[in-house]
């Protein structure tokens, strides 16, 4: 093997015989990395996930765990650990109970299952709490015993199915944090299904993007982020302003594009777009200088909105008659936008297009 621990070979599951909730997925996850799924409801990540614990089988293709076919293998004998959304723990064991049960199952001795339990309580941080039931702990404590019972017997893998989306935002977000200590400090690889995108920007060493059952695109989040393979990745991962156009040319590694308006910008040949071609461009906040006096990219937008965020005002930006960007300003440079008046901004070169027909 080369370092993976999972395989799916040309994967594909139909439910009804005609609609395929995921189609042909060729993906490699490797020992001890962070993976997530990431994409919309119904876009096939769970439906990956339930094939991969084995309580659904694929349509077409084969899966490979550990360098063995999980072609008729139950899933309590893929030794993988599997958390959901809804916890699943036992509400009349106690949390001590809850963690043994894996090891009870495959017959450990006593002695065995009761150090076990209290290391598992040290690494999520409840010792002291394992004679209390579930119902009297906080979802995010409840999160954790859930956390603790999938590692309790050493599996390879843990499979993770939108196990933070019903918890408030600090408390998830104190999760996320807490998630990936453990998975550094045990080395465990962790399979997270989730359709947050901060979530899996956060969390991940990998992500694979999910959209309609196919599999877009794969890779670290800065490249997720940066270098989107599809108009699809680029909407959906971060927050995104658009203009449309018609390229005109190339100059050595870039192309003028020709937007709404009339004006021209540049933008890195990252496409392969032919002369002549529409595109969309898609501009993240960070792309957009306010008040710049570059003379590349220099535009004239109207403001259209401004919405405080904290460290930040963001500001939308109407380019043209309808096209859409956004901006960010700091709090101490506020006075320099309002609504309805023009300012000047420069878009970086560095953005991407897509062609759009």
């Amino acid at each position: 093997m080369d370092g993976t621990l999972l395989e799916y070979r040309g994967i594909s599951k139909s439910h009804d015989g005609s609609t395929m909730a995921v189609r042909d997925i060729d993906l490699r996850v490797r020992r001890g990395e962070f993976l997530t799924l990431l994409g919309p409801s119904g876009s096939g990540k769970s439906t990956l996930l339930m094939m991969t614990a084995g309580f659904d089988e694929p349509t077409r293709g084969e899966i490979f765990y550990d360098g063995a076919s999980m072609r008729n293998v139950s899933p309590g004998r893929r030794n993988m650990g599997v958390i959901f959304q809804s916890y699943a723990l036992f509400p009349h064991m106690t949390v001590a109970q809850n963690i043994a049960f894996p090891l009870r199952v495959r017959g450990n001795a006593k002695e065995e299952i009761r150090r076990r339990i209290e290391r598992q309580l040290a690494l999520v941080h409840l010792s002291g709490y394992g004679d209390r039931k579930p119902g009297q702990l906080s979802g995010g404590q409840q999160q954790r015993v859930a956390l603790a019972r999938a590692l309790v017997f050493s599996p390879n893998l843990v499979l993770m199915d939108e196990p933070l989306s019903a918890l408030d935002k600090k408390l998830r977000e104190h999760m996320q944090v807490e998630i990936k200590r453990i998975q550094q400090e045990t080395g465990v690889t962790v399979l997270f299904v989730t359709h947050d995108q901060g979530e899996a920007l956060a969390m991940s060493d990998r992500i694979a993007v999910f959209n309609a059952g196919r599999l877009e695109q794969v890779g670290t989040p800065e490249e997720i982020y940066r270098n989107p393979a599809t108009e699809f990745v680029s909407t959906f991962i971060g927050s995104n302003g658009t203009t449309q156009g018609t390229v005109r040319e190339r100059r050595g590694d870039r192309y003028v594009v020709q937007i709404h308006g009339g004006e021209q910008i540049e933008v890195r040949d990252n496409s392969h777009i032919e002369t002549g071609s529409r595109v969309k461009v898609m501009v993240r906040p960070e792309d957009v200088m306010l008040g710049n006096e570059e003379t590349v990219n220099r535009l004239t937008a109207v403001v259209d909105g401004i919405s405080f965020q904290g460290d930040h005002y963001k500001v939308q930006l109407r380019v043209g008659n309808s096209d859409i960007l956004y901006g960010k300003v700091s709090p101490e440079d506020r006075g320099r936008v309002a609504f309805g008046k023009n300012v000047p901004i420069a878009i970086s070169r560095e953005v991407r297009m897509f062609r759009h027909d």
